[in-house]
C-alpha cells in the first residue's frame, strides 16, 4: 500500500454517506443544546463571540493539520485577548477534547491509516509526562514563560516542516519498517516530553510525536497527520479529566469559554479533516508555516523578556532544532541500511 492511499479510499466515499461524516457532531450538537435551553446560557454567546471566532480558525486548524486547535487558541488567547495563560491552557485542553474527539472519531470510522504504534506508546508516556508537567513543572514557571515555552516549540516544529518539505522527493511509508522492536522507547520518550509541554500550553504531544515520525521513521504526513489528531485528542481527554475532576479547574469563565465554542469545533474539526484531503502538500505546509512565523513576531513583539528568558529561549530552540536534524539524519541512515538488507 502506498503512502496516500488512504486519502483516496477516503475520497471513495460516496456522497451521500458524506452526513455520517457529521453525525458524531450533530449528536453532541443536540446534547449542547438542550443544556442551553434548560441553563439559559444564550447569552453567553454574544458575550464571548471573540472566542467562538478564534475557535472558528482553530477548529479547522485542527483537523486538517498536526497542529491542535490550541495552536491558535492559546497565542491568541494570551497576546490579543489578554487571557491568563493557565486559562487558555484549560480551555485548549477543554476544547480539543471536543473537536479533536469528533475528528478522532470520524478518522477510526473511515479507518484512516494511523501509525498504532504512536496511539499506543505515546498516549500512555503522555499521560505520565501530562501529571509531571502539571503537577512539578508548572507551579514552578512564571506566566510570561509559558508564552515562550509555547513560541519555541512552534517555531522548532516550523523548522521540521521546512525541512521535510525541502526534501519531499524522498521516500515515504505508512508504516514503521525499520526499528519497529524498540519503536516503543523513542515514541515513549517523546510522548512524555509531550505529555509535559501540553501540560504547560494545551499542546505539544501532537506536533511532537508527529515531527519523531516524519523526521525519524520517515512517515509520510498523510497518515502522521491523522495519527497526531487522535493523539491530541486522547491526551487533551486526560488533561481535562485531571483538570475537571481533579483539580476543579474547568469551572467559571473557562467553562462558560468551552460552552460557546462547542457547536463550532465539533463541525470545524472534523471539516478541516475533509479540507486536509482536498489541498496539496504545499499550500497546507505554507499555511503552517505562516501561522509559525506570526506567532514567533508577535511573541517577539509583545512580551517581554527578562534576562534568564532571553538566555533560555535560544538555548532550548537550538536544542531543539539540532535534536529534529539528527533524527532526520538517523532516519536516513536507518532507510538506507533497511534497503541494503532488502
Amino acid at each position: 500500500m502506498k503512502p496516500d492511499s488512504f486519502l483516496r479510499d477516503s475520497n471513495r466515499v460516496p456522497i451521500e454517506n458524506r452526513i455520517f461524516y457529521f453525525l458524531p457532531s450533530l449528536v453532541i450538537l443536540g446534547l449542547w443544546l438542550v443544556y442551553m435551553v434548560y441553563a439559559e446560557k444564550w447569552h453567553l454567546m454574544l458575550d464571548h463571540w471573540p472566542i467562538s471566532l478564534t475557535m472558528v480558525f482553530g477548529s479547522l486548524v485542527a483537523g486538517a493539520t498536526s497542529e491542535g486547535g490550541g495552536a491558535i487558541a492559546f497565542p491568541v488567547f494570551t497576546k490579543l485577548l489578554h487571557i491568563q495563560p493557565e486559562i487558555a491552557r484549560t480551555f485548549s485542553l477543554a476544547i480539543q477534547t471536543v473537536g479533536m474527539g469528533a475528528a478522532s472519531i470520524v478518522i477510526l470510522k473511515y479507518r484512516i491509516r494511523i501509525i498504532s504504534q504512536a496511539v499506543i506508546y505515546s498516549s500512555l508516556a503522555g499521560c505520565f509526562g501530562f501529571l509531571a508537567g502539571t503537577f512539578l513543572i508548572a507551579p514552578l514557571m512564571p506566566g510570561a514563560w509559558y508564552k515562550i515555552a509555547f513560541t519555541i516549540l512552534t517555531a522548532s516544529f516550523g523548522f521540521v516542516l521546512f525541512l521535510e518539505f525541502r526534501h519531499s522527493d524522498s521516500a515515504r511509508f505508512d508504516q514503521i519498517r525499520y526499528g519497529t522492536r524498540t519503536a516503543w522507547l523513542p515514541l515513549s520518550i517523546v510522548g512524555f516530553a509531550g505529555g509535559i509541554c501540553t501540560a504547560l500550553v494545551g499542546n505539544g504531544i501532537d506536533f511532537l510525536t508527529f515531527s519523531l515520525l516524519v523526521t525519524y521513521y520517515n512517515i509520510s504526513e498523510k497518515v502522521a497527520t491523522p495519527t497526531s489528531v487522535l493523539l491530541m485528542a486522547l491526551n487533551a481527554l486526560f488533561g481535562f479529566a485531571v483538570h475537571g475532576f481533579w483539580l476543579g479547574t474547568v469551572s467559571g469563565v473557562t467553562f462558560d469559554y468551552w460552552l460557546v465554542c462547542i457547536p463550532i469545533v465539533i463541525f470545524g474539526a472534523p471539516l478541516g479533516a475533509l479540507i486536509c484531503d482536498h489541498i496539496s502538500r504545499r499550500n497546507l505546509i505554507y499555511f503552517l508555516l505562516s501561522l509559525i512565523l506570526i506567532e514567533l513576531v508577535s511573541t517577539l513583539w509583545i512580551v517581554r523578556f527578562d534576562w534568564v528568558s532571553r538566555i533560555f529561549a535560544p538555548v532550548l530552540f537550538f536544542a531543539l532544532v539540532l535534536l529534529f536534524f539528527l533524527l532526520q539524519k538517523l532516519g536516513q541512515r536507518q532507510q538506507k541500511a533497511a534497503r541494503s538488507r532488502d
